[in-house]
């Protein structure tokens, strides 16, 4: 409520994983005090991963998610995060372009203006999906396969995507430098860090970005 009374206008307000229901609901205030005409609401529905839902979550979270997706301007949840948004039987990758099709399809009707799905595993490569939703135009970026587990992926697509299309990229082009930039990312992580766990090592990579 203080950052109402400072009457600000915010290009974006980005929200990723709540522990519970509850700050979920908070999320949603925010969005109503806080948004205006111009503010883009960016939803990382985060929730599951590799088929499974989070231990501490559970079916009541998954539609509370979903009805928080219906404010968003631009989704990006993982192959996983989809399927349970839009009822699909989750499968392992590689997947078809006709299955990634179908997820960006349903998705578009919870009712955002963008889709980026993440975690897209073809047999060309690993990337992301993204939909318009207004014309239902969309493509796949793609980048080499990584070998390994890096924690924080998921979040450097996330933060570079939104940078680039604040700054004025289209959504395809947002997607392809986030998809760029999370591999480069990974495989500089591969090659100079013996623990992954504590994130991508990104940052003397920042200076690309520009």
């Amino acid at each position: 409520r203080h950052w109402k009374q400072l009457k600000r206008h915010y290009d974006a307000i980005y929200t990723g994983y709540f522990g519970n229901i509850k700050q979920l609901e908070i999320a949603k205030k925010v969005f109503e005090l806080l948004s205006d005409a111009q503010t883009l609401k960016f939803v990382d529905p985060v929730m599951a991963d590799n088929g499974v839902l989070y231990s501490n979550f559970d079916q009541n979270y998954v539609q509370k998610m979903k009805q928080f997706c219906r404010h968003a301007d631009m989704i990006l949840p993982n192959i996983t995060e989809a399927c349970l948004l839009t009822d699909t039987l989750y499968q392992k990758g590689p997947y078809s372009q006709e299955y990634i099709e179908s997820l960006l399809y349903r998705l578009r009707e919870l009712g955002p203006s963008y889709t980026v799905l993440t975690g897209v595993h073809t047999a060309a490569g690993y990337g992301a999906a993204w939909m318009e939703n207004e014309t239902a135009n969309w493509d796949i970026s793609l980048s080499t396969y990584v070998e390994g587990c890096f924690y924080g992926a998921g979040d450097t697509l996330a933060s570079v995507l939104l940078g680039k299309y604040l700054k004025g990229d289209s959504i395809c082009d947002a997607t392809e430098s986030a998809v760029a930039f999370t591999n480069k990312a990974i495989a500089n992580t591969k090659q100079n860090c013996q623990d992954f766990k504590y994130g991508l090592l990104f940052e003397e990579l920042l200076g690309e970005l520009t």
